[in-house]
C-alpha cells in the first residue's frame, strides 16, 4: 500500500516538473521574443535619433550658409554704395569711361549721346547676374532649392546696384545738359556783348552822320529789336540751365536718398544675422538638451 502511494507521488512530481518545465520554456520564449523586440525598437530608436541629428546640422549649415551669403551681398552692395559716393571712383565702378575722339561710354560701349534711349527702367525686371555674382553665389555647393533662393537674393542685390548706376548716369547727363546750356548762355552772351559795342559804335557814327544818313535811323531800330530778341533769346537759355541745375540737384537728391536707405537695409540686415546666430545656438543648445535626454531615457 505504501509503494502504491509512493508511486503516485512520484508520478505527480513528475508531472509537476514537467509543468513547471513546459512553463519555464514558454516563459524563456516569451523572454526571447521580447528581448528581440527591444533590440529591435533600441535599434530603430538609434536610427531616427541618427537621422534627426543629420537634419539638425544640415539646417544649422543650411542657415550658415545663408548667412554668410547674405552677408557677402550686403557687404558688396555696401562697397558699391561707398564707391559710387566718391566722383573720381564711381565712372570706373560702373565701366563708365573716356574713349578717346569719342567721348564718354558706359561698359557696353553705349555712347553718351544713345544713354538716354539705353536707359529704360523696365531692363531693371528682367536682371540678369553678372560673373561676379554668379562667383559669389556659386561659392558653396548647394541645392537646386537653395541656388535658387541665393540668386534671387543676388539679383535684387544687382538690381539696387543697377539703380544707382541708373541715378550716376542721369547725374552725368544732367551735369553735360548744364554744361552745354551755360556754353550756349555765354555764347549768347558774349555774340550780345559785340552786337552791343557794334550798336555803340552805330550809334556814334549816326549822330556823326545824322544829316547824311537819315535811313540809318531805320537800320538802329533793326539793331535793336535784334538785340532784344537776342536778350530774351539769351534770358531763355540762362532759365533752361536754370531748370537743368534744378533737375541735377533732384537727382543728387534721390541719390542721396537711396544711400540712406541702403545704410538702412545694412543696418537692418546686420540686425537680422545677429538674431539668426542668436537662435542658431539655441537650436544647438535644444538638440544637445534633446539628445543627452534621449540617450539617458534609452539607457
Amino acid at each position: 500500500m505504501e509503494a502504491g502511494n509512493g508511486d503516485v507521488q512520484v508520478e505527480t512530481l513528475q508531472t509537476q516538473i514537467e509543468h513547471l518545465e513546459e512553463l519555464w520554456k514558454k516563459d524563456a520564449t516569451r523572454r526571447l521574443a521580447r528581448e528581440t523586440l527591444l533590440k529591435s525598437e533600441l535599434l530603430d530608436v538609434r536610427t531616427a535619433l541618427l537621422a534627426a541629428e543629420s537634419n539638425g546640422k544640415n539646417e544649422l549649415d543650411l542657415l550658415r550658409h545663408r548667412i554668410k551669403t547674405a552677408d557677402t551681398l550686403l557687404s558688396y552692395l555696401n562697397c558699391k554704395a561707398r564707391i559710387l559716393t566718391i566722383p573720381r571712383f564711381a565712372h570706373t565702378s560702373c565701366g563708365i569711361r573716356r574713349q578717346e575722339g569719342v567721348g564718354l561710354v558706359d561698359k557696353k560701349g553705349v555712347l553718351i549721346t544713345q544713354w538716354k534711349d539705353s536707359m529704360n527702367p523696365a531692363i531693371f525686371d528682367q536682371h540678369s547676374l553678372d560673373p561676379e555674382s554668379q562667383s559669389i553665389s556659386r561659392a558653396h555647393e548647394q541645392s537646386p532649392h537653395e541656388e535658387e533662393h541665393v540668386e534671387s537674393i543676388a539679383r535684387t542685390v544687382m538690381q539696387v546696384t543697377d539703380v544707382m548706376e541708373f541715378l550716376l548716369k542721369r547725374a552725368i547727363l544732367a551735369e553735360a545738359d548744364v554744361d552745354v546750356e551755360r556754353q550756349k548762355a555765354r555764347a549768347s552772351q558774349d555774340e550780345a556783348k559785340q552786337k552791343s559795342l557794334q550798336l555803340e559804335s552805330m550809334q556814334s557814327r549816326v549822330q556823326e552822320m545824322e544829316k547824311v544818313a537819315v535811313c540809318t535811323s531805320s537800320i538802329l531800330k533793326k539793331m535793336q529789336l535784334k538785340l532784344g530778341d537776342m536778350e530774351q533769346e539769351t534770358s531763355r537759355q540762362q532759365q533752361r540751365a536754370a531748370e537743368n541745375e534744378q533737375e541735377l540737384s533732384r537727382v543728387r537728391h534721390d541719390f542721396r536718398v537711396l544711400r540712406s536707405r541702403i545704410e538702412i537695409l545694412v543696418t537692418s540686415s546686420a540686425r537680422t544675422i545677429v538674431n539668426l546666430e542668436k537662435r542658431i545656438e539655441e537650436m544647438e543648445g535644444i538638440s544637445e538638451r534633446y539628445f543627452a535626454s534621449r540617450f539617458l531615457s534609452i539607457s
